[in-house]
């Protein structure tokens, strides 16, 4: 009699439907690839009958840059007290150096992290004011940077076309007022990323500070929970404290004897004297 298998066409089916169902999911989870980032366009010349207008505009605008040049009282402020603090963080890192040697306590150390943080706040918002003016610089240049492309790509074609000489007399005026306005821009720029490294600086040396300290409220917390006796449950805790407290109790019973022996041989002498004095007192019936 031949022997039925069992029909592998159910199973096989769902394998399948399983394997369609995890591979959906994935092209759902890898999504659609996402365009690849196009290269800026190359600069369009103006043209040439729009040159005299757009140059009026430029160089009626470029002197209005002229005033992000200003520096704020905060930036100000950095400039005149970085030396000062710089200065102290220096001493301090001396001395801390110092007071690390010689072990300080949980207390002292406290006190140096609380000293320590409020210096890395101090910097820290400094280097943040600092960012975002570098930050700012920087996209008025790239700002003058497209608007000089621009110019000299029209300066190009002018030439090219054999423009009139007042259209490439304007032109010539657009590119060197940009060129102008662009020096004290790149000047503070540098100035502000020097300041800045020098910021930087000090907020790291801040941070190592901080480091070094709790490094040593690690080895100070490690001290105090370091064992130093056995465990209560040592036996040989045990023994010792029974050989201790059974000495102890034999001389605190020989001391209680004493003390009654002494009170009876004093309670023998006077305690007749008071009977015969309450005796003749006492009522007779």
């Amino acid at each position: 009699m031949r022997r039925v298998m069992p029909c592998a066409c159910p199973l096989l089916a769902v394998v399948m439907l399983l394997a369609m169902a995890i591979s959906g999911h994935a092209a759902e989870q890898k999504g659609p690839t996402p365009p690849a980032a196009q290269a800026p366009s190359a600069p369009t010349a103006i043209p040439l009958t729009e040159v005299a207008a757009r140059a009026t505009a430029v160089l009626t605008d470029l002197p209005g840059l002229a005033a992000q040049l200003a520096i704020s009282p905060q930036i100000h402020a950095i400039v005149i007290r970085l030396p000062e603090v710089s200065e102290g963080i220096t001493k301090d890192l001396a001395e801390a150096t110092q007071l690390l040697r010689g072990q300080p306590s949980l207390g002292m150390i406290a006190a140096q992290q609380q000293m320590w943080k409020a210096r890395r706040l101090q910097t820290t918002t400094w280097l943040t004011l600092l960012t975002a003016r570098a930050s700012q610089l920087q996209a008025t240049l790239d700002q003058l940077a497209n608007l000089q492309a621009t110019w000299r790509r029209t300066d190009e074609a002018a030439q090219s076309a054999k423009a009139p000489a007042a259209i490439l007399q304007q032109i010539e005026t657009v590119l060197k007022g940009i060129e102008n306005t662009e020096i004290p821009f790149e000047t503070q720029r540098a100035t502000v990323l020097d300041l800045q490294s020098r910021v930087a600086q000090e907020v790291a040396r801040c941070g190592t500070a901080l480091a070094l300290f709790a490094e040593a409220e690690k080895v100070a917390m490690g001290g105090l929970l370091t064992q130093d006796t056995p465990p209560i449950w040592s036996a040989e805790q045990w023994k010792q404290a029974r050989a201790t407290y059974s000495a102890r109790i034999v001389d605190v019973s020989i001391a209680r004897w004493e003390t009654l022996v002494e009170y009876a041989k004093e309670s023998s002498t006077v305690l007749p004297l008071q009977v015969t004095r309450v005796v003749p007192a006492m009522p007779r019936w």
